[in-house]
């Protein structure tokens, strides 16, 4: 792991994450290395719960706050819909797989995405996904675990 991937950095520089999410975004479409990305995405998103000492919620609105805080900038994560069972949320990230149609791929690189939810009281579901609609943004639903 180089020095600007270590998980005490990816939560730090809009910069270095960029960078990270680009070589993950490789990993995931790999033929032998897709098999252990998600492994490394659980632990990088979980090393950064613990970095940013996530805590966690039951209210909607207070889970998509808590997850735009987990970025190192809270406009990647925008809070477009406030719902009573749950909050619509669109990712302002750029995407390696955008326009690929690779779902599978798509759903291993969300596994960063849905750890970082479930470890503040979230269940991720993807909604849009830059891969399939080639878009600039990925549309997901956030509802609280209970």
């Amino acid at each position: 792991m180089t020095p600007a991937h270590r998980p005490d950095s990816i939560g730090s520089s809009k910069e270095v994450f960029a960078s990270w999410w680009t070589e993950v975004g490789r990993k995931v479409r790999h033929p032998f290395l897709r098999w252990f990305a998600p492994l490394r995405l659980r632990h990088m998103a979980s090393s950064v719960l613990r970095q940013k000492g996530a805590r966690t919620f039951k209210d909607p609105g207070d889970i998509g706050a808590e997850l735009q805080r987990m970025f190192p900038d809270r406009g990647m994560y925008r809070i477009e819909e406030l719902r009573d069972d749950g909050i619509v949320m669109d990712i302002h990230i750029d995407c390696p797989l955008r326009g690929s149609g690779d779902r599978a791929a798509c759903q291993r690189l969300m596994t960063y995405d849905r750890t970082l939810a479930s470890g503040i009281g979230g269940r991720l579901e993807v909604l849009e996904s830059q891969a399939e609609n080639g878009g600039h943004t990925c549309r997901v639903y956030i509802k609280p675990k209970n």
